[in-house]
């Protein structure tokens, strides 16, 4: 008995991942409807006033609202999390699967719900503008280069969300600061380097036209994200470690 105790205990158990999960439900509660809250205000927004800048004004908004995703995790008390009964993998099982998975789908779905119901009172709105930048992207890039671009993203997004992480729950003082000043810094430097990567491009007389430019693109875009990956493995390990 005494053995298969034992066994349970150092078994994964998703059990005991939901059951941290529910240390955080009022949080997570909280979240949803205040995202949902002001996902709904924007679109109301974007229906009412229908200009480009507006709209990419709440593109670049949601953009940010997506980043914060994890500070969520800043709103319990460490010492009672550090003295759950959970294993470090069970932990970190949780918060990937909240900001990889269940929070973004669920959020998604609310999203377009939104834009649709938008786009019933102003058809210039919101939905129409990324319809539209959806269908430029497939006009001027074909759809193994779409894909490859979006799974870089993909990537580096997540990596980003790591980084975010990583900060949220590791850093007992300021995690908000820390962890806008740790994703300033790495975007500062995949801007800089995918800068380095159009000039050399250019300096070796590469063509622009024909294909050129795609492959510009691509080079400066898989640069990126090969970069970024390091950076979200390193988050996870440090996150890892500290919650063990």
């Amino acid at each position: 008995m005494a053995e298969t105790a034992l066994n349970d205990i150092n078994r994964f158990s998703w059990q005991r991942v939901r059951q941290f999960g529910g240390l955080f439900r009022q949080s997570l509660r909280n979240q949803i409807i205040i995202y949902t809250l002001i996902e709904a205000l924007l679109v109301i927004v974007t229906s009412v006033f229908p200009r480009e800048e507006i709209i990419l004004g709440a593109c670049c908004i949601i953009w940010i609202m997506s980043l914060a995703v994890p500070y969520v995790f800043t709103l319990r008390d460490d010492t009672l999390l550090r003295l759950a009964p959970v294993k470090a993998s069970e932990r970190l099982t949780f918060y990937l699967l909240w900001i990889m998975i269940i929070f973004p789908l669920l959020m998604t779905a609310i999203q377009w719900l939104l834009m649709y119901i938008g786009w019933l009172y102003e058809p210039h709105g919101l939905l129409e503008f990324v319809l539209e930048s959806f269908t430029e992207a497939s006009h001027l890039l074909s759809w193994p280069t779409a894909v490859l671009l979006y799974c870089v993203s993909f990537v580096t997004g997540y990596s980003m969300y790591f980084l975010v992480t990583d900060a949220a729950v590791t850093c007992r003082r300021h995690p908000v600061l820390w962890g806008v000043i740790r994703t300033a810094i790495v975007l500062i430097s995949l801007s800089f380097i995918g800068a380095m990567c159009g000039v050399i491009y250019a300096l070796l007389g590469l063509p622009l036209e024909a294909g050129g430019m795609e492959n510009m693109l691509i080079c400066i875009e898989v640069t990126s994200g090969v970069l970024s990956l390091p950076v979200g493995i390193l988050a996870l390990r440090h996150l890892y470690k500290y919650l063990k």
